[in-house]
């Protein structure tokens, strides 16, 4: 969930600003969201007209805030990020990358930049304001019995461990990225084939799909995934990758899908949980 709060609330109708004028730094487009001292370099042939708001309320945005720890430097760099992701991703973070692969919780971010480039101070303390007001409400509605049904720290703490423990490439990465490249009706001749209806109804079946170096394997691997867990059917995948040296063995497709198991099979849980020694190195556990 991603807020955005004006700095002072009023029923009075706010004009629209003069102009928005992006300027070109280093091939980028800056939007500038109003006209201060800071925004000294713009072109007048570039200016973007914005509608009024009809008063200074909050107002509330639904979707992806994706979390990475990479630098969003310009609105090109943002803008090919978003294209990968798709529409729904409304926002950037990076304190918070990782975080919740591990640690199950909730990010509460307030958010004042519109790319690293292009920062001003003044703008952090109603960010500040926002995130601490969401979280309050938030707190104020969540309910006791939840809170007491919630996984207790030593469990989170244990599925860290594991983690480590395995230390398995993360798949996911690979998945996320392939299902960015989706377009309305990605592989849905792929779903509607026999051969595919017949494999995902038939128990211990397998499904053969191949072709060539850049042909749309990856992407469409992510469709019959996508497909998969739509329906409630417990999936694990590896993706083999040639750009990333842990991705190109069978010990880290057993460690990812170990990881995977541990994450979504209770009996799996229980196993590993059991096994599971600070001393004991999983390469000989999986190694024949």
């Amino acid at each position: 969930m991603f807020l955005v709060l004006s700095p002072w609330r009023s029923q009075t109708r706010i004009p629209g600003p003069e102009s928005v004028r992006p300027s070109q730094a280093r091939g980028a487009r800056l939007q500038v969201v109003f006209k201060t001292e800071a925004c000294v370099y713009y072109n007048p042939e570039d200016e973007i007209q914005r509608e009024g708001r009809p008063d200074n309320d909050p107002e509330i945005h639904y979707g992806i805030i994706a979390s990475g720890n990479s630098v969003v430097k310009d609105s090109i760099c943002r803008d090919q990020i978003q294209q990968q992701l798709g529409t729904g991703c409304l926002c950037f973070e990076m304190e918070a990358a990782g975080l919740m692969n591990d640690f199950p919780c909730l990010v509460v971010r307030g958010v004042c930049d519109y790319a690293d480039s292009h920062k001003n101070d003044r703008w952090q303390n109603y960010a500040a304001i926002v995130a601490a007001a969401y979280a309050k409400e938030l707190l104020s509605v969540m309910d006791a019995t939840s809170v007491e049904q919630a996984d207790r720290l030593e469990r989170i703490m244990g599925r860290g461990q594991i983690h480590a423990w395995l230390a398995p490439p993360d798949a996911s990465a690979n998945f996320n990225e392939a299902a960015g490249h989706h377009h309305e009706g990605t592989g849905q001749w792929f779903l509607d084939s026999k051969e595919y209806l017949k494999w995902k109804t038939t128990a211990c079946s397998s499904l053969w799909l191949y072709g060539r170096p850049g042909c749309g394997k990856t992407v469409l691997s992510s469709t019959i995934v996508n497909d998969l867990q739509r329906i409630g059917i417990e999936c694990l995948y590896f993706y083999f990758t040639f750009t990333d040296t842990r991705k190109q063995s069978l010990e880290g497709a057993i460690r990812s899908l170990l990881m995977q198991l541990y994450r979504g099979n209770h009996g799996a849980k229980e196993y590993l949980n059991e096994i599971f020694s600070p001393g004991c190195r999983i390469r000989s556990l999986i190694r024949p």
